[in-house]
């Protein structure tokens, strides 16, 4: 839990959490939402929208957390590509990895 709590300390900070599987999302992100001033957001397919999109762009999220399929998929590239994201992202965290295989 030490870098997901970066956004805690620096203001405007976002972080981008890949994790291999929904449930440990789930989990984490209940977590991060016991952390001071933290926002976490747990990206699955059946949650994506427009509106989303936008709130994760403008940096109203402190925490993304998503597994490594959305952010290789079309849906969230312009999430990626905003400027305004780009701005507010300070660390992108591989989270899990020991479960993720070839």
């Amino acid at each position: 839990m030490i870098i997901q709590s970066l956004p805690c300390f620096r203001l405007l900070a976002v972080v981008l959490i890949i994790l291999p599987l929904n449930v440990i999302g789930a989990e984490q992100a209940v977590k991060i939402a016991g952390l001071i001033r933290a926002r976490p957001v747990h990206v699955v397919l059946e949650t994506i929208s427009a509106e989303l999109i936008e709130e994760i762009c403008s940096g109203y999220y402190t925490h993304v957390l998503l597994s490594p399929e959305l952010l290789v998929n079309g849906q969230l590239r312009p999430v990626l590509k905003d400027p305004e994201f780009r701005f507010h992202a300070q660390a992108v965290i591989l989270d899990e990895v020991h479960l993720l295989s070839n």
